[in-house]
C-alpha cells in the first residue's frame, strides 16, 4: 500500500497523524546537516522529540525538543542506550544522520504491528544502485541498554533472549549517505558484543575487493551467530554463495543458493546466482527461470539484507535473451517488447529489428508496421535513408508473403516519388501490386517502363 492511498484510505494528511506511544531520537555524527523540514513535521506528530548531537542546541529548538550532547569518547550505543532511558513513551524509534522518516508508514507500521521491536529497513543509492539493510531501530523504551556494539548499534542479541515479537511490517527509512561510511571495523571488533552486520558489512567490502577467502570467513561468522536476525542470516548464506561462484565451486555455491531461496522465497540475489551458474552452464531454460523470478520480487520486499538484483533495462535484456536461445520465442518477444518500450528513443535498431523479425514470423501485422516504421521511417511522411533501401525491400518481401500488400505498396510509391529514375524501385512495385490484383495500376507503370526504354515510340 503506496502512501498517497494510506492517506486517502485514512482521511488524513500526513502533518495531522498524531503518535503518542513512541518518541523518536535522531542521532547527528556531525558530519551531516538537520532536515529542519523533517524536524518540523517530527515536532507536529509526537509528543517530544530527541536530539542527540556533539554540540549544544540552537537556541531556536530549545523549547521544541529534548537536546542530549553525547561526548567525543562516547559510542553510538552508549548514546543510544543513555537518551533510551530518558524518554517517556512505550516505544522509541531510533534515527540516524540523514533519514527521512515516513510518518504515514510509522502509523501504519503501529498500527499493523502491535509488536514493541520493529525493524527498518534502511535504504540508499550507491553508484547508481539501491542499497538496502535491516535493522532494529524501534525498541521498547524500559529496555535495559538493549544496543550491543560501539559505533554499529545493534539490538538483535537482546531482541533474541526477549520474550516479545518482532513487528511483521516493516519500517522504511530512506538517506542518501551510506550508513557505514564512518564504520572503523577494527574499532569495533573490540566490543564485547560484536554485531553479525559487522561482518556482514566487513565480508561484502572484502568480496567488492576480490579478497573471497576473507569474505566467506566474515559470512560463516553471521551464519554462526545465534542471535542475529533472519534477514541477515540469508545475507551471509548468498554472501558464501556468491564467494563459491567466484572462486568457480559451482556445485557448492548452488547448494548454497537453493537453501538460500528454499529459506527465503523473497528475494533477489539468491535466484541472481543460482542464474549466473545455470547461465555459464549454457542450461538457458534453467537460467531464464531463475532470473523470472529475480525480477517477481521488488526489492523493497525482499526479507535478506544487503539483497541486490539488477537494473530493469539489464534484467529485460538477459530475460529476452535466455528466453530466445532456450526457444521460448514467445516470452523472448514479450520481453523485448518491454524492453523496447521502457528504452523508448533509445532502443538501438539491432533491438527493433529483432522486434520486427519476431512480428512478422508471428504474422502481427500492427506490431510488424509499428516497428518497420521505427526503424525506416512512417512511409506516409518519411524518406527511407539511402543506403537502407535494399534492408527495406528485405522485410517488406516478409510483408508479402503474409499476404500484406496495402503496405508494401504504399512503401514503394513513396520511395518512387523520391526516386524516380530508379526502375528498380518501379519493378518490385509492380510485382506487390500484381499480387495485390491492382492489375490496372500495375499495368500502367509497365506501360511507364516502356516509355522509359523507348522514348522514340509515338502512341497513335
Amino acid at each position: 500500500m503506496n502512501e498517497n492511498h494510506l492517506r486517502r484510505q485514512n482521511g488524513i494528511h500526513e502533518q495531522s497523524i498524531r503518535i503518542e506511544d513512541v518518541e523518536p531520537v535522531i542521532h547527528l555524527s556531525g558530519t551531516v546537516d538537520l532536515d529542519t523540514r523533517q524536524l518540523v513535521t517530527m515536532i507536529r506528530t509526537f509528543v517530544r522529540v530527541h536530539i542527540a548531537a556533539p554540540y549544544d542546541c540552537p537556541e531556536v529548538l530549545q523549547e521544541k525538543v529534548s537536546w542530549h550532547r553525547y561526548g567525543q569518547k562516547e559510542t553510538t550505543a552508549e548514546v543510544w542506550n543513555r537518551v533510551l532511558k530518558k524518554t517517556g513513551s512505550a516505544k522509541t524509534l531510533f534515527l540516524q544522520d540523514d533519514e527521512t522518516l515516513d510518518v504515514a508508514n510509522l502509523a501504519s507500521v503501529l498500527r499493523q504491528s502491535p509488536g514493541n521491536w520493529a525493524t527498518a529497513l534502511v535504504r540508499w543509492r550507491e553508484n547508481d544502485a539501491i542499497r538496502q539493510c535491516y535493522q532494529i531501530r524501534v525498541v521498547p523504551s524500559d529496555a535495559d541498554s538493549p544496543f550491543d556494539g560501539l559505533d554499529l548499534p545493534d539490538a538483535s542479541r537482546f531482541f533474541s533472549k526477549s520474550s516479545d515479537e518482532i513487528a511483521g511490517k516493516t519500517l522504511l527509512l530512506n538517506r542518501i549517505t551510506d550508513p557505514f561510511r564512518l564504520l572503523d571495523p577494527e574499532k569495533e571488533l573490540s566490543a564485547r558484543h560484536a554485531p553479525a552486520m559487522l561482518y556482514l558489512v566487513t565480508g561484502i567490502k572484502k568480496f567488492d575487493e576480490g579478497m573471497y577467502a576473507h569474505a566467506a570467513a566474515h559470512f560463516r561468522r553471521v551464519m554462526k551467530d545465534q542471535h542475529a536476525l533472519a534477514c541477515d542470516r540469508i545475507a551471509a548464506l548468498n554472501g558464501l554463495a556468491g564467494c563459491k561462484a567466484e572462486q568457480y565451486k559451482w556445485a557448492r555455491a548452488v547448494e548454497l543458493s537453493e537453501e538460500s531461496v528454499r529459506i527465503q522465497p523473497v528475494q533477489q540475489l539468491g535466484y541472481l546466482i543460482l542464474f549466473r551458474v545455470h547461465q555459464l552452464s549454457k542450461r538457458w531454460k534453467e537460467a531464464y527461470e531463475m532470473l523470472e523470478k529475480c525480477y517477481g520480487v521488488p526489492l523493497a520486499d525482499s526479507g535478506a539484507s544487503f539483497d541486490k538484483g539488477l537494473p530493469k533495462k539489464e534484467m529485460l535484456s538477459l530475460l529476452a535473451d535466455m528466453a530466445f536461445r532456450a526457444g521460448m520465442r514467445t516470452e523472448a518477444m514479450r520481453h523485448y517488447k518491454s524492453l523496447h518500450e521502457l528504452l523508448d528513443e533509445e532502443a538501438s535498431p539491432e533491438l527493433t529489428e529483432r522486434l520486427l523479425l519476431f512480428a512478422l514470423e508471428e504474422q502481427k501485422y500492427d506490431l510488424s508496421v509499428r516497428y518497420f516504421c521505427r526503424l525506416f521511417g512512417d512511409p506516409a511522411v518519411d524518406v527511407i535513408e539511402k543506403g537502407s533501401e535494399l534492408a527495406a525491400f528485405t522485410y517488406l518481401g516478409h510483408f508479402i508473403k503474409n499476404g500484406w500488400y496495402d503496405f508494401p505498396s504504399v512503401c514503394c510509391e513513396r520511395m518512387m516519388k523520391e526516386h524516380p529514375e530508379n526502375e528498380a524501385y518501379l519493378r518490385r512495385w509492380i510485382a506487390v501490386l500484381s499480387k495485390s490484383r491492382e492489375i490496372e495500376k500495375a499495368r500502367a507503370l509497365i506501360s511507364s517502363i516502356n516509355k522509359r526504354q523507348h522514348p522514340e515510340t509515338i502512341a497513335v
